[in-house]
């Protein structure tokens, strides 16, 4: 297979700039106008299904999402999502085993919409970076049970953690986004074809940590199979990292690869690992290349 060339465009201006957020540094220090979207990731589920908060103390996460929420006062054009999968090891059994049962997929699939309106949140990314070939038809039907769920009326049962009762969320925004965050290299446990028709974003992680410079030349042979088995190159966003070997020259080259190649943007692992002391300036230099005449 022929490797994928990028090919600048000075036209070409994608808009995606998607943030990370993990919780290990105050939420009060992000920054919402350096991001289009940020992403949120602790929470998790049970095997059936079900809400559950793994990674800190409820209170602490709800808080959380509630300041969240009410950054789009700051930038009304901010968009929030909740990552739910298998970025764990105790995650990920539940994950598999969850998307190993038909009723825990469609009891999933209720749970977190209803998650994502009760937090007036706008979408969902799926995380599984670390998928099981047997399960791909397994992970096509959750994909297709959340879409059809966002097609239609919110109006069905779910079951929340009770401490939900504590916080009033305005219930304004229903959630209409649904991405993935995939593993570049597994492409073949993936059934790409189907899961670009049905998500509005497929986040591609691929990091070097120890030379980020050969990111861009794994990457570009990675990009040329998802393309090539039915990816839509638009819904494509370039994983980069905040953490290892990275700087801003770094992380503004592959911005600039996603700029001018055609993809949806950049999706940055994450505001935990840039420095928020002098403004996060990691995420700044990406957001900065995708604003530049």
């Amino acid at each position: 297979m022929n490797r994928r060339s990028v090919h600048i465009d000075s036209k070409t201006s994608p808009s995606n700039v998607i943030c990370y957020y993990h919780g290990s540094i105050n939420v009060s220090l992000l920054n919402p106008h350096i991001c289009t979207h940020i992403i949120y990731t602790s929470i998790g589920i049970d095997r059936d299904g079900n809400i559950k908060f793994p990674y800190a103390d409820e209170i602490q996460v709800l808080s959380e999402l509630n300041f969240l929420e009410k950054m789009r006062k700051i930038n009304e054009n901010l968009k929030l999502l909740l990552s739910i999968g298998d970025n764990c090891e105790d995650q990920r059994r539940s994950f598999n085993l969850m998307l190993s049962s038909q009723s825990s997929r469609k009891n999933f699939a209720k749970n977190i919409l209803g998650f994502c309106r009760k937090c007036n949140f706008d979408g969902i990314d799926i995380n599984c970076q670390y998928p099981q070939k047997q399960q791909s038809g397994a992970f096509i039907d959750l994909i297709k049970k959340l879409k059809e769920l966002i097609n239609g009326p919110l109006s069905f049962e779910v079951s929340l953690p009770t401490e939900f009762e504590v916080f009033n969320f305005d219930e304004n925004v229903d959630p209409q986004i649904l991405s993935v965050t995939v593993n570049a290299h597994a492409f073949n446990a993936y059934d790409i074809k189907h899961i670009s028709k049905k998500v509005k974003f497929i986040n591609l992680i691929i990091f070097d940590m120890e030379m980020p410079s050969r990111e861009l030349i794994n990457l570009d042979h990675a990009v040329s199979i998802w393309l090539s088995n039915g990816a839509n190159l638009n819904k494509l966003n370039i994983g980069v990292a905040t953490y290892g070997c990275n700087d801003s020259k770094a992380i503004r080259s592959k911005a600039n690869y996603a700029k001018f190649g055609g993809f949806g943007g950049v999706v940055i692992h994450s505001f935990d690992g840039d420095d928020c002391s002098v403004g996060f300036p990691l995420i700044r230099s990406a957001f900065e290349a995708f604003n530049e005449k």
